[in-house]
């Protein structure tokens, strides 16, 4: 993390913690509380020293995020707040926790945390690097360039050049564009890309999925499991053929491997042009009966197959050991938009984790919060 970095997540957790310990943000949850249904998307539970691709959240920033939810909102399960869909423009303070991907450590981190806390959650499995016991395409990409002691590589086939790997921050944004990049091919170049770097760089991914032995135990204890496609690609790139295996193949090996029905599905990268009319028909021949998005916002029974989430990153914890419930709690509550002068712009969609409620920063994100906004997967 850059200083600039540094200096942004301290002043701000010490703006939410003087408004979070100074009693403002229960006064201000209290008397404004959230109305509708708000969904949370968590990725990855684990310390990692180097996370350029923002997924990851450590342990104990996320225990603090769960006991404030226990605290002060009800979290229910996605599958309970179905059953009163028509009524979520009404309802108050209701969360949803979900996990994108299917990583082990929302086996070995997230569960014991939310057993203890009697939180329901959802997890969407990519289900091939479940299955095949592999790892997911872009953490591939990740793992090959943060673990080689190359000091450039030539990637001028893809119209990058040659690019310098001498430090991490030279190697997380080409981790960065390369993820951009492979997004925007097709099936097989992307595993074109893949494999040429891994060639170039060596293989060092070491499988961090799910298994379903774990799958099977968590499902148990309550936890919901959602679909996330097969393979991890941009739906709205594919052609209706290969569309609907990543869609129906999917759900139907999650069905065999469960022993029950898979209702809900989350749209890879889950932004707007990710998904559209042809896949949410897919959807609902196949037998799902809600998708979720990564595009922000509270969701009042405006459409099932495009419930928002907030994506839940770095930007939502303290610096390391300090202040990660009070900036959690001023976010939730919707406090911080104040204190960053955030426009209040009902209906604007924001691809930076922030709800459509409170829409606009009068002044720009900081770049490495603008950069993993765009390129979660």
């Amino acid at each position: 993390m850059d200083i600039q970095m540094q200096i942004h997540r301290l002043v701000k957790g010490l703006l939410c913690a003087i408004c979070y310990y100074s009693g403002l943000t229960w006064v201000y949850h209290r008397m404004r509380p959230r109305r509708g249904l708000l969904i949370l998307a968590y990725h990855r539970i684990a310390d990692l020293e180097e996370d350029p691709l923002g997924l990851s959240i450590g342990p104990e920033d996320f225990h603090q995020h769960m006991q404030h939810l226990a605290a002060a909102y009800h979290p229910v399960s996605l599958g309970e707040a179905m059953e009163r869909y028509e009524d979520w423009a009404h309802i108050k303070n209701e969360i949803v926790v979900t996990f994108d991907d299917g990583y082990e450590d929302n086996y070995t981190a997230a569960w014991p945390i939310l057993k203890k806390l009697s939180i329901p959650a959802l997890v969407f499995l990519t289900i091939a690097p479940v299955e095949k016991e592999s790892d997911l395409w872009f953490e591939r990409i990740s793992s090959c360039i943060l673990a080689t002691d190359a000091h450039e590589i030539d990637i001028t086939r893809y119209d990058s050049g040659v690019w310098p790997l001498l430090d991490y921050g030279q190697k997380a944004r080409l981790i960065k564009h390369l993820t951009r990049t492979a997004k925007s091919l097709p099936e097989s170049a992307r595993e074109e890309l893949v494999r040429y770097l891994e060639d170039a760089l060596g293989t060092s991914a070491r499988p961090e999925m799910l298994s379903w032995a774990q799958i099977r135990l968590m499902r148990s204890s309550g936890i919901e499991f959602g679909c996330h496609t097969l393979n991890h690609p941009i739906l709205a790139h594919l052609d209706p053929e290969r569309m609907r295996e990543e869609i129906s193949t999917a759900k139907e090996l999650m069905e065999q491997r469960l022993g029950e029905s898979v209702l809900y599905f989350a749209y890879p990268n889950g932004g707007q042009g990710d998904y559209d009319n042809r896949v949410i028909a897919l959807l609902r021949e196949a037998g799902f009966k809600a998708a979720c998005t990564l595009l922000p916002g509270i969701n009042r029974a405006e459409n099932p197959y495009e419930l928002k989430r907030l994506g839940i990153g770095s930007d939502y914890t303290g610096c390391p050991g300090l202040f990660t419930k009070a900036v959690f709690a001023c976010e939730m509550a919707g406090l911080a938009d104040h204190l960053y002068l955030r426009k209040v712009r009902s209906g604007e969609r924001r691809a930076d984790g922030m709800s459509s409620e409170r829409s606009q920063l009068t002044t720009p994100l900081p770049p490495q919060q603008r950069e993993n906004a765009r390129i979660w997967p």
